[in-house]
C-alpha cells in the first residue's frame, strides 16, 4: 500500500501526494544519476543498520492514515498556487511581447478583400455550372483575368469578324470589253476567274465553327468523322488560278517607306509626295483600297487622253501598264492576298507586277493557300477577332464538301467552264456559330463528300 501512495498507473508522479508522501518518507529526491543506487534517508547517519522490513511497513500504515486527512486540502491548495503562477507567466509573456507594426494600406486592402471574399462565398452551393463558376469569380477583384479566360475558352459569345472585303470586286469598274490591251493583259495573268468567284454575303458562324476546329500543328481540320483540310486541287477547282510555277516568297524582305515610294512612282504612277502621306496615313508601307482605286481610274483616264492626243507609244504604253498593275493589286489585295483589317493592300506584292508578262509564271494558288493557312492559325487564338485570307473559296470549300452546312442557292447561269465558287450565291448567316458546332459535333461520315469534282 505504502509502495503506491503518490503514484498513478502509469508509473507517474502524482502531485496530491506529494505532501504525503515527503512526511512520511522523507526521502529526498533522487537525481537520474544516482538511480539503481542505495537511498539514504535524511536525519540517519549512514553507518545505521537498516531495520526490519515488517516494522518498518508497520510504522508507515499509522503514520500514513494520520496524515490522510491533510492531504485534500493540500491538494486543492498547491493545484490554487500553481495555477495562479501560471497565469502571472502568461502575463509576463504578453507584457514581453512587441506590440504589432501598423500593415501597410495594400495588405490592409488585400486582407479586406480575402475575407469579403470568404463572407460572400461561404454559402455559395459548389455545382459544375458555367453560371456559378463565373458568379462566384466576380466576388475576387484577383479573379477577373481568370474569368475572361473562362468564357473565352468555353468559347460563349465569341464569333470571329468575317468582313466582306471580296464585296469590292463586285462593286468595282471594270473598263470596257472592247479594250483589248486591257482584258487580253489580265487574261493571260490568270488572274480573271478571281471576278467571278466572290460573295456578297459571308457566313460569319459557319466559318467561326470551321476554325475553331483547325490545328496548325497537322494543317488541317480535326472533325469527329477525322482530318480534312483544303487542298490544291481544291483551289485548283474552285478557282480556276494556276497552282504551279514559282512561289509568291517575300518572307523576311523588308520594304522600307523611300523603296515603296520609288516602286509607288515607277509601277504606278503615283507621285511620292501622295505617296508619303498615303503612307503616314496607313502607318507602314501600305496603300488603302479607295487610294488604290483612285490610282487605277486616273491611270485609266490619262490613257483614254493620250491616246485620244496620239501621244507617243511609249507614253500610252506607260499608261496602260500602270493601270493594269494598279487592277491587278486591287485584285489579289481583295481576294487570295486579303489582309484581316481589310483596310489596305501591302506594296511588296508589286515585286510580282513588275513584268506583267510574267505573272503567270507565279504560283498565285500555292501561295494564296498558304496565306490562307496562315490566318487560320492566327485565329485560332483567343484574342484573335478578325479572319484573314480568302475568306469566299473557305466557304465555298465548305459547301461542296460538306453539302449539310450553310444556307445558299445555286446559280442558273452557272456551267462548268466557270470556277465552281462562282456556282454559289450564299444566304446572309447568322453571326454566332453554336449550332454549327452542335452540328459538327454529330457529323456522321455519310455526310462528308470527299471527291466532288469528278464531273467537274
Amino acid at each position: 500500500m505504502t509502495d503506491e501512495v503518490g503514484r498513478t498507473r502509469g508509473g507517474r508522479e502524482s502531485r496530491a501526494h506529494d505532501s504525503a508522501r515527503r512526511e512520511l518518507v522523507n526521502v529526498d529526491k533522487i537525481p537520474s544519476r544516482a538511480k539503481g543506487k542505495q537511498v539514504v534517508v535524511a536525519g540517519e547517519p549512514q553507518s545505521q543498520e537498516e531495520e526490519p522490513q515488517a516494522e518498518y511497513e508497520e510504522e508507515m500504515e499509522d503514520e500514513t492514515e494520520a496524515g490522510l486527512g491533510e492531504q485534500e486540502d493540500e491538494e486543492d491548495l498547491s493545484d490554487f498556487f500553481d495555477f495562479g503562477e501560471e497565469e502571472q507567466e502568461e502575463e509576463q509573456q504578453v507584457e514581453a511581447q512587441p506590440e504589432p507594426q501598423p500593415q501597410p494600406p495594400q495588405q490592409k486592402q488585400r486582407e479586406k478583400i480575402r475575407e469579403q471574399h470568404k463572407e460572400e462565398t461561404h454559402h455559395v452551393p459548389v455545382k459544375h455550372e458555367l453560371q456559378v463558376m463565373v458568379v462566384v469569380q466576380q466576388t475576387c477583384v484577383c479573379c477577373r483575368v481568370l474569368e475572361s479566360t473562362l468564357l473565352r475558352r468555353c468559347g460563349e459569345e465569341r464569333y470571329l469578324r468575317c468582313m466582306n472585303n471580296e464585296k469590292r470586286i463586285n462593286d468595282f469598274t471594270l473598263p470596257t470589253s472592247g479594250m483589248n490591251w486591257f482584258w487580253d493583259v489580265v487574261k493571260a495573268s490568270g488572274l480573271q476567274p478571281l471576278l467571278k468567284t466572290n460573295y456578297n454575303n459571308l457566313d460569319w458562324g459557319l466559318l467561326t465553327a470551321f476554325t475553331e476546329r483547325w490545328h496548325p500543328e497537322t494543317g488541317t481540320f480535326h472533325l469527329p468523322i477525322g482530318e480534312v483540310t483544303i487542298t490544291l486541287d481544291d483551289v485548283s477547282c474552285l478557282l480556276h488560278i494556276p497552282i504551279t510555277g514559282k512561289m509568291l516568297n517575300h518572307l523576311g524582305t523588308s520594304c522600307t517607306r523611300e523603296e515603296g515610294e520609288d516602286m509607288c512612282r515607277e509601277y504606278l504612277n503615283f507621285p511620292r509626295t501622295k505617296c508619303r502621306a498615303e503612307f503616314k496615313k496607313i502607318k507602314g508601307v501600305h496603300i488603302g483600297f479607295p487610294m488604290l482605286e483612285k490610282i487605277y481610274v486616273a491611270n485609266l483616264r490619262k490613257t483614254l487622253k493620250a491616246e485620244k492626243d496620239e501621244e507617243s507609244e511609249e507614253v500610252v504604253q506607260n499608261y496602260r501598264e500602270c493601270t493594269i498593275r494598279a487592277f491587278l493589286l486591287y485584285l489579289i489585295g481583295g481576294t487570295i492576298f486579303t489582309h484581316k483589317s481589310m483596310q489596305y493592300v501591302d506594296v511588296i506584292f508589286l515585286t510580282y507586277l513588275q513584268d506583267l508578262r510574267l505573272v503567270n509564271t507565279w504560283n498565285s494558288g500555292a501561295s494564296g493557300l498558304a496565306y490562307l493557312y496562315h490566318y487560320l492559325e492566327k485565329a485560332t487564338q483567343p484574342r484573335c477577332g478578325n479572319h484573314g485570307g480568302y475568306k469566299c473559296m473557305f466557304q465555298a470549300w465548305i459547301y461542296e464538301h460538306f453539302k449539310r452546312f450553310g444556307g445558299r442557292r445555286v446559280t442558273e447561269k452557272y456551267s462548268h467552264q466557270n470556277p465552281i465558287c462562282a456556282k454559289y450565291l450564299p444566304l446572309k448567316g447568322y453571326k454566332y456559330p453554336d449550332q454549327h458546332r452542335m452540328t459538327l459535333d454529330r457529323m456522321e461520315v455519310d455526310e462528308v463528300t470527299f471527291r466532288p469534282y469528278e464531273d467537274h
